[in-house]
């Protein structure tokens, strides 16, 4: 990767406050809860005053008998997607990529030509494009999405070039990774478009030769294979090292990199411009954080509804405790961890289990060593809920053994309580089996531990007693509803035939 001083027109901040989702109603200009999609029916995106409003929210007024609204069947802002291809430039990008690749010719540039060709290039945040050279060499256009984001376009963009800014780090450091390639100064391609050229890394997702399990399912030898060469890939990947700073990598005004204000994965945590802060001083200053804003957006009734946002403030009330009480959170140097370690993100061969490559570096940001090198949560603990290591754990270990690595080794020993913070604090742990095994994990309990809450409303009332001085925690008692909602029904399947089909395309 050439580095370049990336060279942005100036953007307003009064011009970017569009950008956050508005409620769906058309008389509302409220923003719409951060948690977008927020109705599990209809998918619509409404806001605090609407989400649970039977008077005007869509599923009581005028329930949909088919997942229809707003699209959320398949991708609900999958048109941009669409609108992205129908409008690049193809012969811009074939010249493009000439003229990086010096000497050899691009043969074809790939068209999804049905929904399902479309979501295998497309995830949440990146549409793809596959780019073929006379060589059978590949490449992809990575692009992000802007509308699915619900962000600002300015954080977006921060967001884009600290991934740049990493996986120039990783190949000047010697980290196998895919070699990327800036937009050319001279580019002709919509500067609306922030993009940048990668090379394809075959191999098909880890699941393929690791599906996630629990308990003591017996490891495949590619699945043991897999194992072996991601404890490979974490031990390279210590060489990339902050010995001051936790944040994210960024270009400096000389087009050198170093490390700036920490980027949380899929969110902005400040709702006003500067959308990031940072680089802090520990890592536990980082989450306490993300944690606090967090809480803020609750308070300030962005992203929960009425009847949710108890529960979830709670939740977070905890996690501070547990992350004020956390030592090793203080403990430097710090480590690049990739944020978003889903299986689809490790390519490996299907046949071996051989690691291929790691791919999409764009929340990677430094952290504690015990947090930045615990594996992911799909390594499988010993059975639903548990904070003790099934079979691949125990292979993990054995691998890092086998690497003369046992300080790697006491990382998994003791990485429960990482696997379950970050969805825990993002929202997605609220059942009480997760919060639990979130306590427990962190206090190093064991499975049995005698005296968890057994219900909800248990666990709901010791939290109430425990942070009852909580000034936000106050104001939330003091607006809490009282009336029940009615129950909504969840409307049927989506059909075979829709799951294929691009939408506005010819049946």
């Amino acid at each position: 990767m050439v580095p370049q001083t990336p060279k942005e027109k100036t953007i307003s901040r009064e011009s970017l406050k569009y950008d956050y989702a508005k409620c769906d109603l058309d008389y509302c200009d409220n923003y719409a809860l951060l948690s977008h999609r927020v109705c599990f029916v209809c998918g619509g995106n409404y806001c605090y005053d609407h989400v649970e409003d039977i008077d005007h929210h869509i599923c009581y007024t005028n329930p949909p008998k088919e997942r229809i609204y707003k699209g959320c069947a398949l991708d609900p802002y999958v048109s941009e997607v669409i609108a992205i291809r129908d409008n690049l430039d193809y012969d811009a990008v074939k010249e493009e990529v000439e003229s990086i690749r010096c000497g050899h010719k691009c043969t074809d540039i790939e068209k999804p030509k049905n929904y399902l060709e479309l979501r295998r290039v497309t995830g949440s945040f990146n549409t793809h494009i596959v780019i073929h050279f006379d060589d059978d060499v590949k490449w992809v256009m990575r692009i992000r999405r802007k509308e699915s984001r619900c962000m600002p376009e300015e954080a977006i963009k921060e967001c884009h070039y600290s991934e740049l800014a990493t996986l120039k780090t990783l190949e000047d450091q010697g980290v196998k990774i895919a070699r990327s390639f800036q937009r050319p100064a001279d580019s002709k391609i919509s500067e609306d478009l922030f993009y940048f050229y990668q090379e394809f890394v075959e191999g098909v997702p880890a699941s393929k030769v690791f599906p996630w399990s629990f308990g003591n399912k017996d490891l495949t030898p590619a699945g043991i294979r897999f194992i072996h060469d991601y404890a490979a890939w974490t031990i390279d990947l210590e060489k990339i090292i902050s010995p001051q700073n936790v944040g994210c990598l960024r270009f400096d005004e000389e087009g050198s990199t170093s490390v700036g204000p920490h980027i949380e994965k899929g969110r902005n945590l400040s709702l006003n411009f500067p959308y990031t802060k940072g680089p802090f001083v520990t890592a536990k200053q980082r989450w306490l954080y993300s944690i606090e804003c967090r809480m803020k957006w609750i308070i300030d009734k962005r992203a929960c509804s009425p009847r949710g946002e108890l529960h979830n403030y709670l939740i977070l009330l905890e996690m501070k405790d547990l992350v004020t009480d956390c030592e090793e959170m203080e403990q430097g140097p710090w480590y690049l961890k990739h944020y978003d370690l889903h299986q689809g993100n490790f390519r490996v061969d299907e046949e071996t289990g051989e690691l291929r490559g790691v791919i999409d570096w764009e929340w990677a940001s430094f952290t504690c060593k015990a947090e930045a090198f615990a594996p992911p949560a799909w390594f499988g603990a010993f059975q639903f809920c548990s904070t003790e290591l099934g079979k691949a754990g125990h292979q993990l270990i054995k691998a890092y053994d086998d690497l003369g690595r046992p300080d790697f080794a006491q990382v998994v020993r003791n990485s429960a309580k990482y696997q379950w913070l970050e969805d825990t604090v993002m929202g997605a742990n609220t059942q009480l089996p997760f919060l639990n095994a979130t306590l427990r994990s962190f206090l190093y309990l064991p499975d049995e531990t005698q005296g968890e809450p057994k219900t909800l409303e248990h666990w709901t009332n010791c939290r109430l007693d425990r942070y009852s001085a909580d000034i936000g925690l106050q104001t939330l008692l003091w607006r809490r509803p009282t009336q029940p909602l009615p129950q909504l029904e969840r409307p049927p399947p989506i059909s075979k035939h829709q799951k294929g089909r691009v939408p506005g395309e010819d049946d």
